[in-house]
């Protein structure tokens, strides 16, 4: 267990460090020259660039176009989605706020006014986790469960509203069925969806989306659940269209390179771009920058990170949140 719980830990930590640096302009952020097309790791048009020709996207999920950049043509077709930054040039338009480019709509959103702070858990036991042998992943699904319910109980002390992002496999596992229940019964928690096996939107083809969309319908109608919340795996954010299509209407997770602090009304859907993530190693970090932070926010965690883990700091943390923000409503 020891084993496991080290890969989990620097899995856990590897993830944070990528999510905070974000190095994919590193990688990919060239200018694009007339025809250029978007492939791995998503790309951006840097400040001022300009594309004159076709602009087509291959992969992954999204293309960002950051402040004055201008684009004259672009594709972007089936799962892809197209972020444009403020004050740049489409489609000979001009873009004053965050706007998002599918094949069928063109989305301009507006920032929601200061919304306090949501919470939201990311339910997931061991889908995410690297587990050998099924004694070893009940193991982790017990000890996943037991942090949750204790995180759960965190929560009722202080009277925090928050979201549950729930794995849909976990609905029916014989460690976490129980605890799934409990949280429904919570008249203090908005039950949202987390893909039914925890896939990532980007990889994933048509077929797959189409399942899990149909596994959402499934759970939505089997517990009487509006269901209406879906946070993505990995915060990779994909087939925006055919997830709004099928009843989500408030999404977390990336917006291109960067996680947008604050949430975006894009008329069909609200986009909560992910603030913080609370977990054992950037606790304390995210106390400090949340301290600092006028507008809303949007933070989460994991309980299944926890394993192990002393949850005060997590507690003395949302104690302080609820003393210095307004809790929004779900």
């Amino acid at each position: 267990m020891v084993h496991r719980s080290l890969l989990r830990r620097l899995k856990v930590g590897t993830k944070h460090l990528l999510d905070h640096i974000r190095p994919y302009f590193l990688l990919t952020g060239i200018s694009p020259i007339p025809g250029y097309t978007a492939r791995q790791f998503g790309s951006l048009i840097h400040r001022e660039a300009s594309v004159r020709g076709r602009l087509g996207l291959c992969e992954p999920a999204w293309f960002q176009m950051n402040r004055g950049a201008f684009c004259r043509n672009i594709r972007v077709p089936g799962k892809h989605f197209c972020y444009v930054g403020e004050d740049s040039s489409l489609l000979d338009r001009t873009v004053r706020s965050h706007t998002m480019v599918f094949d069928g709509a063109i989305l301009e959103g507006r920032e929601c006014p200061a919304r306090g702070i949501t919470v939201s858990v990311d339910l997931e036991g061991n889908t995410a986790s690297s587990c050998d042998g099924s004694a070893g992943e009940r193991e982790v699904q017990r000890e996943a469960a037991e942090r949750a319910r204790i995180i759960h109980s965190i929560f009722q002390d202080l009277g925090l509203r928050t979201v549950w992002y729930v794995v849909g496999s976990l609905f029916e596992d014989r460690e976490m069925k129980s605890l799934c229940e409990e949280i429904m019964d919570d008249p203090n928690i908005e039950i949202g969806w987390h893909t039914q096996n925890h896939i990532n939107y980007f990889d994933a083809d048509e077929d797959a989306v189409k399942r899990d969309m149909e596994c959402a319908d499934t759970i939505r109608h089997r517990y009487s659940l509006d269901m209406t919340a879906m946070a993505f795996p990995y915060n990779a954010v994909g087939y925006v269209e055919e997830v709004i299509a099928n009843g989500f209407t408030k999404l977390r997770g990336y917006v291109g390179q960067y996680s947008l602090p604050f949430t975006v009304d894009f008329g069909m859907f609200l986009f909560c771009g992910t603030t913080l993530y609370l977990g054992p190693h950037t606790v304390a970090a995210s106390r400090r920058a949340l301290s600092a932070i006028k507008g809303g926010s949007n933070i989460f965690l994991h309980p299944v990170d926890w394993i192990g883990c002393d949850l005060d700091p997590l507690r003395h943390a949302l104690e302080s949140l609820r003393a210095t923000f307004n809790q929004a409503e779900s």
